[in-house]
């Protein structure tokens, strides 16, 4: 039975974990040839090994997408590998527990701490745009799946820098949308509420994590594969005519 993904490149930045992980292993899943971007060499090689075991044609690149040298080097390399980039789904990111960009009142926040915050979560994504773009253009097609987030949409006390870039995220997602809707492709985000990645859960103790996911709405948090449900469903032709949207997956945490 062909995959809806069959013959398409997909690049997942973060791939080696978390929401990243479970995306790559849906795109490949449904015929995808998946590029994985990771800083972590460990984890990007043991999700490679992964998707080869599971049949998928799959090749990690190390990348720093926070350096513009970098992300074009390794988006070259891609081209060279597989020929095409067909799907960019950018999920690196976060607020909490990354090196440098800890939460902080704003006014007592580095100049630092706020450039790392941004670097992370919304200068990443549009490198990784800027880089695939032309490529996408030039073929008049491709589809861009972004990673905002409810604080980017709510008060997020200490962590105006993380809100902020958030917010980014989706103006930018909008502002690229209308830019190259004429050239058929499309650029649409998901927000992630609280999801069960491994980083997160590592803040908790397995009570506190229990009794803290029990007062969600939905009396649970988010698995990775839920939002890569999303962000796949949006890469995909069922989503054509859908573009610079947001979807929040979030168990109910946030209603628009």
């Amino acid at each position: 039975m062909a995959g809806e993904f069959d013959g398409r490149v997909a690049i997942v930045t973060g791939g080696g974990s978390g929401i990243a992980r479970a995306t790559a292993r849906l795109l490949g899943a449904g015929g995808a040839l998946v590029a994985l971007f990771d800083v972590d060499e460990g984890a990007g090689t043991r999700c490679q090994a992964e998707l080869q075991a599971a049949g998928v044609d799959a090749a990690f690149f190390r990348c720093n997408v926070t350096s513009w040298a970098d992300v074009m080097a390794q988006t070259e390399a891609v081209l060279g590998r597989f020929g095409q980039v067909d799907v960019l789904v950018n999920v690196v990111g976060g607020s909490d527990g990354v090196a440098g960009t800890g939460p902080a009142w704003t006014w007592e926040m580095s100049e630092e701490n706020w450039d790392g915050m941004l670097a992370l979560n919304l200068k990443s994504a549009f490198l990784c745009c800027r880089a695939v773009l032309p490529h996408m253009v030039q073929r008049r097609s491709g589809s861009i799946v972004n990673t905002s987030s409810g604080r980017g949409f709510t008060p997020a006390p200490e962590r105006a820098h993380y809100s902020a870039a958030k917010a980014g995220v989706m103006a930018l997602t909008r502002t690229m949308a209308a830019e190259v809707a004429p050239y058929r492709i499309r650029v649409n985000a998901v927000a992630p509420g609280v999801t069960a990645t491994e980083r997160a859960r590592n803040t908790f103790t397995e009570q506190g994590w229990r009794e803290f996911t029990s007062k969600l709405p939905l009396g649970k948090a988010g698995e990775p594969e839920d939002l890569a449900q999303a962000i796949v469903f949006l890469a995909s032709p069922r989503a054509g005519h859908i573009t610079g949207q947001l979807i929040h997956v979030n168990g109910g945490t946030f209603m628009p």
